[in-house]
């Protein structure tokens, strides 16, 4: 084989986005269970994995959503949220997890406030600071009940810390509710639910190599999860298109 052809196999990987935030431990899990050896390392945000055919990118999942549409990157484990907050609908999406009573990574966005805090409504929001990572999902939320509110942009590791000093209130992701009662604050909302999603970028799918190595990533991580959510109910991958 010549050696121009082997290098070329050699460097054939896709990129993957892979969520940090609330859902960091689901994914990670999901990959050990599907026998991958995965870790995620916090302090320099690297991941490590078994696997040279895969490049995992730690972002957040506004981040992924963003990247995978431009084609930055072939695919990511996404929430729901995050293709709502950047409207986003020409992406593929392969592998949606839900049943009943459990969503695998199964995320809220809340409205929160100190626990000392005076404002007790939304409609006490008006002419208040929130801070928040999804301005757009913010912005509908405050439209929807009619009030007019300063929102401020942050996408910094925790904008909970951010809350009773530079804002009034935040919206934020949140999984455990740990970091914001960490930080004395309670949830004053629950602006909607928010369920894990795998997208691809179209183009990607289009390149035959590509598609291959997402589909079988799709079939591994469906088979993972049947072994432990056996009452899982799956949307079948489309890779037709």
């Amino acid at each position: 084989m010549p050696i121009e052809k082997f290098q070329k196999i050699m460097l054939k990987k896709i990129k993957f986005g892979f969520p940090i935030g609330p859902i960091l431990d689901d994914a990670v899990d999901l990959f050990r269970r599907a026998g991958y050896d995965i870790k995620f390392y916090q302090e320099i945000e690297k991941v490590e994995i078994n696997d040279s055919e895969m490049e995992c990118i730690p972002l957040r999942p506004i981040s992924i959503t963003s990247f995978v549409k431009k084609g930055i990157l072939d695919a990511g484990i996404v929430t729901r949220a995050s293709l709502l907050e950047l409207g986003v609908n020409n992406l593929k999406e392969l592998v949606l997890l839900e049943d009943e009573k459990y969503i695998l990574g199964r995320t809220k966005v809340v409205l929160a406030v100190p626990e000392n805090s005076k404002i007790k409504s939304v409609k006490d929001l008006r002419g208040k600071k929130i801070i928040t990572r999804t301005p757009n999902i913010t912005k509908k939320f405050l439209k929807k009940n009619k009030v007019s509110a300063d929102i401020v942009y942050s996408d910094t590791l925790v904008n909970e810390s951010k809350v009773g000093n530079i804002a009034d209130a935040i919206v934020e992701f949140t999984k455990t509710g740990n970091i914001l009662r960490a930080y004395r604050l309670k949830v004053l909302d629950t602006i909607l639910e928010s369920s894990i999603v795998l997208i691809a970028n179209k183009k990607s799918l289009k390149n035959k190599w590509k598609k291959e190595k997402i589909k079988n990533l799709v079939k591994v991580l469906k088979g993972a999860l049947n072994q432990k959510f056996s009452d899982l109910m799956f949307r079948a991958p489309d890779l037709t298109g």
